[in-house]
């Protein structure tokens, strides 16, 4: 299963401090921020994990249909996986796709056949491990796709993380100007004083008055 929602793990490392720059005149003045309510709280974190949801459910579709289908040629194999990663198919998608299922059958009761064959014929033979070989082939692709899918949905949820937090750095660096606060700590650092500003974080990040 590909499907794993962002963490905040990711972005701790990033708030250790933020320190805002101040006039000479002014006292530095401490804050803090719990970064994992922030991470929790601010919206494009839900419809972030909704979209690595979706990318996740569809990239396992495509391997267990492939994984489904080992019997069915190099060309349609390709077919499957441009229908099964579809978000929604035409009627004539949905009839190749059923046709695809129904080829998947035949071949399997073909194979079947064969393997019950005492003794087969040359010719038999030579047909077996045709489709002997074509399922082992199978097998490579969806070890390598496996690899490919992975490195997809990493590449994926990299790119999220990364925006939300670059988001959440420069809302705390807004919010701090805006207080006149120097430097800005994780809460998890603060053991006694400092201003929170979470929640003005969290409405400057979801653009709430």
């Amino acid at each position: 299963m590909l499907i794993r929602p962002l963490a905040i793990s990711l972005l701790l490392l990033a708030f250790a401090a933020v320190s805002v720059p101040l006039s000479a005149q002014q006292q530095t003045t401490i804050g803090f921020v719990d970064v994992q309510k922030v991470f929790q709280d601010y919206e494009k974190t839900a419809s972030s994990n909704k979209t690595l949801e979706a990318l996740g459910k569809k990239l396992d579709a495509q391997l267990q249909s492939l994984s489904q289908h080992k019997l069915l040629s190099e060309t349609e194999r390709a077919q499957l996986l441009q229908l099964v990663g579809k978000d929604t198919l035409t009627d004539k998608e949905k009839e190749s796709l059923k046709a695809l299922d129904d080829r998947q059958k035949a071949l399997e009761q073909e194979l079947q056949t064969l393997q019950q064959k005492n003794p087969p014929t040359d010719q038999e033979k030579a047909r077996l491990k045709e489709l002997m070989d074509t399922s082992s082939k199978t097998d490579e692709q969806l070890a390598k796709l496996s690899d490919e899918f992975e490195n997809q949905f990493n590449a994926k949820k990299d790119e999220l993380s990364k925006a939300i937090r670059d988001d959440i750095l420069a809302a705390i660096e807004t919010v701090a100007k805006e207080k006149k606060i120097g430097v800005v700590i994780d809460k998890i650092a603060v053991l006694y004083g400092g201003t929170d500003i979470t929640q003005p974080v969290i409405d400057k990040l979801n653009k709430k008055k």
